[in-house]
């Protein structure tokens, strides 16, 4: 176990002290002023720059947990957040709120199913501010006649420095007036939903886990088939798998002017989507490709080409014209490290 300067994995708060990881092919438990405590696999903390652009870090720094009954520093649940990934907007009112409920209940449950809700476990899954307010909620859904449950069990979740952790165990069921609520509250499509965070990508901007490429192959310049242009996209893919990962966007300009594919030089998509996959494993390596997925997204009556980065557990060089390079992220830019500080970078990352 040691203690060193990094950063939380849910907010990318830089942290110097009360951080303590394990080794890294097993656990990390955090101590953050701003996301609290929690302790996180190494698979979920590699996960979360995928999940970041998608979800609200309210949601993830709001404990979407296991209810892992012994554990002060409950595990982040990221099957959870599969189940509210379709939700976009904010709840803010109680009314919100409580429609929020009556969604989260309707997408895990088939009619007449109970699903177990503890307050101090499961109040960020819909916005509440805290296990008062989603006890309030849920006996408010009982009154109107949107659900139907045995009263609150209260029960010893874990012991903390402080004392006992309490909480309030719920057992509910939708009934048919609360299916008829939840099915005339709509979810979006999937390819809305991809819509969607597409749209919250160009609104952010590029970031260190976000960049925009113009095309993948085409210099815009001489309308010809550039290598130099093809290198920049690999660049930033490698830095992405060399750092915290990342989001590619091909069809962007940096300015954020969407060009669309229909720029480059393919005749479809597939040859397009080939020529990265070859290129991906000419010069990056076969290796990582399960690292890396990528897909076409409509948007604004134009495709996107959206490269998806997971962090590597192992150094990932990009070998071009004969010369292999290490890249790595560093803010909004990606940067190519000389041997000595390639070979520290790789010793403190990957803990080789």
């Amino acid at each position: 176990m040691e203690k060193d300067k990094t950063s939380c994995f849910i907010c990318r708060t830089e942290l110097t002290q009360n951080v303590r990881r394990l080794a890294r092919a097993e656990r990390h438990t955090v101590e953050c002023p701003t996301c609290g405590d929690y302790s996180i696999s190494q698979e979920a903390a590699e996960d979360i720059p995928r999940h970041r652009h998608k979800l609200s870090v309210h949601i993830i720094a709001g404990y979407i947990r296991e209810k892992n009954l012994t554990d002060e520093k409950p595990i982040l649940n990221f099957e959870k957040l599969k189940n509210i990934e379709k939700i976009a907007k904010v709840p803010s009112t109680l009314k919100e709120k409580s429609e929020r409920l009556v969604k989260y209940l309707g997408t895990l449950s088939d009619i007449g199913k109970e699903i177990t809700i503890s307050s101090h476990y499961d109040y960020p899954i819909i916005y509440a501010k805290d296990p008062q307010e989603l006890n309030f909620l849920i006996k408010s859904a009982k009154e109107a006649g949107l659900v139907i449950g045995d009263p609150p069990v209260g029960k010893t979740v874990a012991q903390a420095a402080s004392g006992p952790i309490q909480t309030q165990i719920h057992e509910l069921c939708l009934t048919p007036l609360g299916w008829k609520k939840h099915e005339a509250l709509s979810f979006p499509t999937r390819a809305e939903s991809e819509r969607l965070d597409i749209q919250d990508l160009i609104a952010n901007g590029e970031s260190e886990t976000v960049e925009f490429k113009s095309t993948l192959c085409k210099n815009l310049k001489t309308k010809q088939q550039d290598k130099e242009i093809e290198k920049s996209c690999l660049k930033t893919i490698v830095a992405f798998l060399n750092t915290d990962g990342g989001t590619l966007i091909i069809g962007i300009e940096d300015s954020g002017d969407l060009i669309g594919t229909q720029q480059d030089v393919f005749a479809t998509e597939d040859k397009m989507s080939q020529r990265l996959s070859n290129l991906i494993q000419a010069q990056i390596g076969l290796e990582h490709m399960p690292n890396i997925d990528f897909d076409f997204i409509p948007y604004e009556n134009k495709k996107l080409l959206v490269v998806e980065c997971r962090p590597s557990d192992s150094p990932v060089h990009l070998t071009h014209s004969g010369k292999e390079e290490f890249f790595i992220r560093v803010g909004t830019t990606t940067r190519a490290l000389i041997m000595s500080k390639a070979d520290a970078y790789k010793r403190k990352h990957f803990q080789q």
